[in-house]
């Protein structure tokens, strides 16, 4: 039952509801455990106890074994009735006449609450009297069980039936894991197998032939994977394959010390721990999958080397799968999203951009992941009214969740993760779908060559090649004097400071390179290490093979050019009639010399003016000349001095037909976007102040608004600069206007749709528009039908 109030009259309140309980008849033969949090609390509880009339033994760690084994026998033989414990006394103590216990501190985890509860709940009938519980307020007892505790003590709650639903779960979770340890290899004394929970993560590799499989599937593991062998400097601890020889477990371990310390005396052990799991292929378009999960990579190319598995056996996961198995889980947000250029950039062009936040993939702009893929993301996930975060990298081809789990669950999610990485179930709600995706290679593309480029990983790491060559001086390229086929694409690697080739090979559509039989290997180093060949270090970081028409190929994978897009940007568009403007005009001074109608300028100006406003009081400026803020500015403010701006930026048309012209738009667009830095800078109202008195240039014109008003708003009137604007005003919003007659929105839709360059073109114009200013304010289009 749950006694409220503070701690000490909590533990009066449970010791007089428990002596009441032990005066009972039926709770003659019963024991009481009394649950403490530490061994100093323990003692203190058995204090209160004794002086209220009920001795307590205290049963810790820290006695003696002779002393332990007193109080144990004593409670068997019910010599002795209760006994005080911090850790004691829980997971395999089996006591059947336990049937009290005071719960005074709650455990630091549910399965120690669990493992209580359960020696509660266990049956005797020598012992059949009801188990009683009494603990504190439901809120302290561990979070998990809050609830559930407190349907215990509600009249005619039955212990027997309510405790093993809370309990059972948990028990039996807890007993098949021990089974399926019990079945693995011996373990040294101090490694409990139980007690593995490794993180659910791994390589994904598949089989190249159907026939294939590792040898541990057999029960056949070599005498290198011996308990006691040397990998990599690694000593082996631990080795042994699951009972459904599926999974090989290797644990490795190596004496450690401080890098100041030379004297092995501050040495201790650091371990590793490997798996290595088989997923046979279940249906005809399959093939097995081979998921390795290592801490230490290189140690884990060692397990495989001595398991004999070679490079022809395997191949990495094709991202396009793996990508679909992420997609599949009932996704929350993601948090995290990396995309991997997939063109020949110059200096300052990142290879890999990563995105950080919550819900980071609704604000992506169309800028971030033009010309690239998808290279790695990470979200959150739902499971069983419970989260964990998930992830892929495509390229590495590697999957992950950030949860540990017992050895037993750990086989039973990686095989649910090849069901979905087989799965031909598409995603409904696929992540980031306009942005490219890497596919396997299963041919060269036949087109011309643009450039091959070396792996950036492998620029500035110390690598040389050819008798101490530096590798940042190796070109490597298209070998035209070789075959090329869809299957075999010849390279050579040349000293440009030498102009002397040091390598001829090829690279095959699986991603492997391989040197030319009539040419002697180059051997590449870094440092001391051992030393491998040009080939070798390819295969580990391949180069990029760009094609003239956007496909990028990087070792095993290709990644085609997306088509291109043919929807416009979320700009606001605006179509007014320009009757009687002269669209090729943009100034009075020009439609003047034109004498066909009024100016694009005047036409804006006139357009604003006739549009009605909720602010309070507006004010249409000119500004237009050299360094303008914008051709037209309106500002607006309500009572509350909050202020709203628009910069209207104007270009006349080059002829009087409105069509589809880029060159009518590249410059409008560059200007729209720089000025989209006073939609958040409150210098803009001095700045503005400056242009209307004439200190700075371009001076600025009043077209409508009070000019006495105005320069109180901008501080140029001394005696009322409370009222200025930049005292205490913030921009409420912003707007960046392009106002181009010549654009015909209609035909540029048209266009598009039959895929025009010139189309394409200003499309993407007006998409970097809208993502460069978008995140600051409004973007809006003034064009023609």
């Amino acid at each position: 039952m749950p006694v409220p109030g503070t701690k000490s009259a909590c533990d009066d309140a449970i010791v007089a509801r428990i002596l009441q309980l032990l005066a009972q008849p039926e709770h003659g033969s019963s024991a009481l455990l009394v649950r403490a949090e530490s061994e100093r609390r323990a003692r203190e509880l058995a204090e209160i106890y004794s002086a209220a009339g009920q001795p307590v033994e205290v049963l810790v760690s820290r006695l003696p074994e002779r002393e332990k084994s007193r109080i144990v026998e004593g409670l068997q033989t019910g010599s002795i009735r209760a006994v005080a414990v911090v850790g004691m006394l829980g997971e395999g103590f089996d006591l059947a006449r336990l049937r009290l216990a005071a719960y005074h501190d709650k455990h630091k985890s549910l399965s120690s609450t669990v493992q209580l509860i359960g020696r509660l709940v266990r049956p005797s009938p020598r012992f059949p009297q009801p188990s009683v519980l009494v603990t504190v307020q439901d809120t302290d007892v561990y979070p998990a069980l809050r609830g559930a505790v407190k349907s215990l003590w509600e009249e005619d709650s039955d212990w027997s039936v309510l405790l093993p639903r809370i309990a059972d779960d948990q028990i039996e979770r807890t007993v098949a894991d021990r089974r399926f340890a019990e079945r693995l290899e011996a373990a040294p004394a101090e490694l409990a197998v139980d007690a593995i929970h490794p993180m659910v993560a791994a390589r994904v590799y598949e089989a190249r032939q159907n026939d294939w499989k590792p040898c541990f599937v057999n029960g056949d593991l070599p005498d290198a994977i011996a308990v006691g062998r040397m990998l990599r400097g690694k000593q082996i601890y631990y080795a042994s394959v699951t009972p459904d020889q599926q999974t090989l477990m290797v644990i490795t371990q190596a004496a450690t010390g401080p890098r100041w310390h030379m004297d092995p005396g501050l040495d201790s052990h650091e371990y590793e721990l490997h798996l290595i799991t088989w997923v046979p292929a279940k249906k005809s378009h399959e093939q097995g999958l081979l998921l390795v999960n290592g801490e230490n990579g290189q140690v884990t190319n060692e397990l495989l080397k001595a398991l004999g598995v070679e490079r022809e056996h395997l191949r990495i996961a094709d991202p396009a799968l793996l990508q679909g198995a992420f997609d599949t889980l009932p996704r929350l947000s993601v948090s995290n999203v990396g995309v991997r250029n997939t063109y020949a950039g110059g200096r300052g062009a990142p290879t890999y951009k990563t995105f950080a936040g919550s819900g980071v993939d609704r604000g992506l702009r169309e800028a971030d992941t033009a010309q690239a893929a998808i290279g790695h993301a990470m979200a959150q996930v739902e499971e069983e009214n419970s989260t964990y975060t998930t992830g892929i990298a495509t390229a590495k081809a590697k999957f992950w969740e950030a949860r540990n789990v017992p050895l037993r669950l750990y086989q039973d999610l990686l095989n649910d993760f090849a069901e979905r990485y087989w799965s031909t179930e598409l995603a409904a709600n696929p992540l980031l779908p306009d942005v490219a995706r890497g596919l396997r290679l299963a041919k060269f593309p036949s087109g011309d060559v643009v450039l091959v480029e070396l792996n950036p990983d492998l620029i500035g790491r110390g690598w040389t090649v050819a008798n101490g060559t530096p590798l940042e001086t190796v070109d490597i390229e298209l070998d035209t004097s070789a075959a090329r086929t869809a299957d075999v694409f010849p390279l050579k690697a040349t000293d440009q400071l030498r102009n002397e080739v040091i390598w001829r090979g090829h690279q095959d559509v699986l991603g492997d390179f391989h040197d030319a039989q009539d040419t002697p290997p180059c051997i590449a180093q870094r440092g001391w290490a051992t030393r491998r060949s040009f080939s070798e270090l390819l295969d580990l970081q391949p180069p990029n093979i760009y094609f003239y028409d956007g496909t990028t190929v990087h070792g095993g994978l290709k990644y085609e050019p997306v088509s291109p897009m043919r929807t416009l940007p979320s700009v606001k568009t605006l179509k007014p009639s320009w009757a009687g403007v002269d669209i090729t005009a943009e100034t009075d001074a020009t439609a003047a010399e034109h004498g066909n109608g009024i100016s694009v300028q005047s036409a804006v100006a006139d357009q604003i003016a006739a549009t009605p406003t909720s602010y309070a009081r507006r004010w249409i400026l000119g500004n237009d000349g050299g360094g303008e803020l914008a051709d037209v500015i309106v500002l607006e403010v309500d009572h509350g001095r909050r202020a709203r701006i628009a910069l209207w930026h104007v270009k006349p048309a080059g002829t009087a037909t409105p069509a589809v012209r880029v060159s009518e738009m590249q410059v409008v667009v560059a200007q729209a976007i720089k000025s989209r830095r006073w939609l958040t800078d409150l210098s803009l109202w001095e700045e503005m102040g400056k242009r209307l008195t004439g200190e700075a240039s371009p001076r600025l014109t009043i077209i409508e608004g009070s000019e006495r008003l105005l320069r109180v708003l901008l501080g140029i009137n001394p005696a009322h600069r409370s009222w200025a604007l930049n005292q205490n005003t913030r921009l409420v919003r912003g707007e960046v206007v392009i106002v181009q007659p010549g654009l015909s929105w209609a035909a540029l839709q048209n266009r598009l749709g039959h895929a025009d360059l010139s189309a394409q073109q200003v499309r993407d114009l007006l998409a970097v528009f809208d993502d460069a200013v978008g995140q600051r304010g409004g973007t809006t289009v003034v064009c023609s039908d």
